[in-house]
């Protein structure tokens, strides 16, 4: 993402080594990964792809807030700092579980 970035601002000539260091790395591993489990090693340029979609997904709850549905039902929560645990269904009443 920070190498994407870098083509449309300018940063800093050290961000944007790191940027390619890292990714350089995570490609070195994938491969190997790849290598080990007997598949085709270039699955592993699919890497910065996977990056974009995770990057979506987290940018996509950010956004959405506490409000979930889940098989056509809303729950949310009180605090995002509690546990799953503590998700009640938006339609009844908030309590105490």
């Amino acid at each position: 993402l920070v190498l994407l970035a870098g083509l449309l601002f300018h940063l800093p000539f050290a961000v944007l080594v790191w940027a390619a260091i890292s990714t350089f790395a995570l490609l070195v591993w994938w491969t190997s990964v790849y290598v080990t489990a007997g598949e085709s090693p270039l699955y592993a340029l699919l890497t910065p792809i996977g990056a974009l979609v995770v990057f979506y997904i987290f940018l996509r709850a950010i956004a959405r807030g506490r409000r979930v549905a889940w098989k056509g039902r809303e729950y949310f929560s009180s605090s995002v700092a509690e546990p799953a645990s503590t998700l009640v269904p938006a339609s009844r009443p908030s309590q105490n579980l």
